[in-house]
């Protein structure tokens, strides 16, 4: 479980992509409250340069696991398990 400890996706909105990208990578689940603080982020990813979102989702289409980084428009853990 990978788990939100400060104000990284502020710092840089990158680190959201990144985050997903690791969960698709070694097939980690996001805790249900850090994927609710990236989706929240989301919008600040405007602010980022196009290279670097896409060097991002490269990485993330390309990682094992690919269909666990895109939990943010997944139900919580929680739900999923009712």
């Amino acid at each position: 479980i990978l788990r939100h400890v400060s104000a990284a996706f502020e710092e840089d909105p990158v680190r959201i992509l990144r985050g997903l990208r690791f969960a698709a990578q070694l097939g980690f689940i996001l805790e249900d409250s850090t994927r609710l603080l990236m989706a929240r982020a989301v919008p600040l990813l405007a602010r980022v340069s196009g290279e670097r979102i896409r060097d991002e989702l490269v990485k993330l289409f390309k990682a094992p696991h690919a269909a666990h980084g895109a939990p943010l428009g997944n139900p919580p853990a929680r739900a999923r398990h009712h």
